[in-house]
């Protein structure tokens, strides 16, 4: 699965106001919902069930069923979306009293621990940079496996890689060498892991949030094209230049007439 087809939301849901209900149709995402205050009522035909946040209760559901929510005034949860990677997938078995769905009581040191995973992520998918977006995925299959209790092997691996993902995304160029070693992972066994896990090379993945950087330099400030290129870290504006127009298809000054 490529990186773009892997989408992810995160949101805090307050229903101090009002009782809400409201039906989760046949959506193709896996989602987790972490009680914080309050109850909900899930409903699939004849059978019920109720999370609570007395009782520490997280819900994993799988893609491909609906459900009936009654969330009741006062209630609170932390609500997160995302499509798995294959190989985690088949891996994570939910065999709760619903179809798809299974409802599990955390112990006090984990509930912690997951709510303030969930609420990290909820933070990073607001920023919608490919480096938060990618480390939010990452968090967010590791809470999967993690409430599950299924083999973590494939979400360390992920986790492994966090290091990367924030060293990739600074302007200062950092060998891969130095990179590979701050995730604890052979030059070679590093790029096969990060191809694995993003589809591109650690290179590209750099040169892509680069591009993203001078697409924002280009739109909101009036620098220059040396300017941007020294800013970033990208060697000159000519190879900067260059580059641009690979990856978005025009040249900056074209780009910056279009869209500032």
């Amino acid at each position: 699965m490529k990186f773009e087809d892997r989408i992810i939301g995160g949101l805090c849901y307050n229903l101090d106001q009002r009782e809400a209900d409201w039906l989760r149709r046949y959506a193709g995402n896996w989602e987790i919902l972490l009680m914080l205050e309050g109850t909900i009522q899930i409903s699939h035909h004849d059978k019920h069930l109720q999370l609570n946040a007395a009782e520490q209760n997280v819900l994993i559901y799988k893609p491909g069923v609906a459900y009936r929510f009654h969330g009741c005034k006062g209630a609170k949860y932390i609500f997160i979306h995302l499509k798995l990677r294959k190989e985690i997938e088949d891996i994570v078995k939910i065999s709760g009293p619903i179809e798809g769905l299974e409802c599990f009581s955390l112990a006090p040191e984990m509930y912690c621990r997951i709510k303030n995973d969930l609420l990290e992520i909820t933070e990073l998918v607001k920023k919608h940079l490919p480096k938060y977006d990618l480390l939010a995925l990452t968090m967010a299959e590791t809470v999967i496996l993690r409430v599950t209790e299924s083999p973590v092997h494939s979400a360390e691996r992920s986790f492994q890689l966090s290091s990367a993902f924030a060293m990739l995304t600074q302007y200062q160029n950092f060998s891969m060498e130095e990179i590979a070693h701050a995730c604890g992972l052979s030059v070679s066994a590093f790029y096969k892991i990060f191809k694995q896990e993003t589809g591109e090379s650690p290179r590209i993945y750099r040169e892509r949030f680069k591009i993203h950087e001078a697409v924002r330099l280009l739109c909101e400030t009036e620098l220059s094209l040396s300017d941007i290129a020294s800013e970033i870290n990208m060697y000159d504006q000519y190879y900067l230049s260059k580059r641009f127009k690979k990856f978005c298809g025009v040249s900056p000054s074209v780009y910056r007439k279009t869209h500032k």
